[in-house]
């Protein structure tokens, strides 16, 4: 150590120390007694002293600096840092747009929940385009997402819980979008139809062939009309229409009174001619 050139300095081989280069016995210094304050350097005997991140100096604890400058050690037991929490995909808290690691937790930014806030808290995509309800009444939405349940007949599957292969059917759910695609009738318009039946595009064909696995559907619409379409799922379990081309339709009103009285007539001439032969028989005789 360097001292100022007038500066007289006296070493003891006793116990001293020197002092703005001045050296003094430890007797005449105030040094404080450490000896019973390292037990306030513990949050809880479980963990080392100042969470194993920082030294205890007199029952305090000073932390450790990082490497990284942005990481930060802080707390009275050094027990809280802006580093060790959740992570996903190699970020923390899912990355700034997601969340702040805050004493070792994630705080999520609005819209998001999670220990790692990458749950989406927004519902919009558990919707089902056509029916507008959620997971199709089929499940529940979670982060999002449809996680569909489990019934007596099957398990729900799809993006929106929409589809259940061994369950008894979508006919009910698929007839309204089969008759605005293919007949053009139904609640549907022709705008709603676009927007409301966007999971398949029905195929016209003149005849049903079934194959293993369809499901035959038939139904009767508001003019008594009766039509029928098989579907089936492909690879993807993306539902495959096909409907047949005709309507089966009753006769119209007042064709059947027509038929009845041409019947009637053809009868009543029938009738005629037999009594008419009849009245010859006497004649021939």
């Amino acid at each position: 150590m360097l001292f100022p050139r007038m500066t007289r300095v006296t070493v003891w081989l006793t116990a001293a120390a020197v002092v703005c280069g001045l050296a003094q016995a430890l007797s005449e210094l105030s040094i404080p007694d450490c000896s019973s304050d390292s037990t306030s350097c513990y949050a809880n005997r479980s963990e080392p002293a100042c969470s194993g991140r920082g030294v205890c100096v007199c029952g305090h604890c000073t932390c450790n600096e990082r490497e990284n400058y942005d990481e930060r050690v802080s707390g009275p037991f050094c027990e809280c840092t802006n580093f060790l929490c959740d992570r996903f995909n190699g970020q923390l808290c899912g990355g700034p747009a997601h969340g702040t690691c805050v004493c070792n937790k994630c705080v999520c930014n609005p819209g998001w929940t999670g220990h790692d806030c990458m749950c989406e808290q927004s519902k919009e995509n558990c919707l089902n385009p056509e029916s507008g309800v959620e997971c199709s009444g089929q499940g529940a939405c979670e982060c999002n997402q449809c996680k569909c349940h489990e019934s007596q007949d099957g398990r729900y599957s799809g993006r929106y819980c929409e589809d259940c292969p061994t369950c008894k059917g979508h006919c009910t759910s698929y007839k309204e979008c089969v008759q605005c695609q293919v007949f053009r009738t139904g609640k549907y318009t022709d705008e709603q139809c676009m927007t409301h039946c966007t999971m398949f595009n029905a195929t016209v064909v003149s005849n049903l062939v079934e194959e293993e696995g369809d499901r035959l559907c038939s139904y009767f619409d508001e003019n008594d009309c009766r039509f029928m379409f098989v579907y089936r799922f492909d690879e993807d379990r993306h539902p495959l229409v096909y409907a047949l081309s005709t309507l089966q339709c009753p006769p119209p009103k007042g064709t059947e009174i027509l038929h009845q009285t041409s019947l009637s007539h053809s009868a009543s001439s029938s009738v005629s001619v037999v009594m008419a032969l009849l009245s010859l028989i006497p004649l021939i005789r």
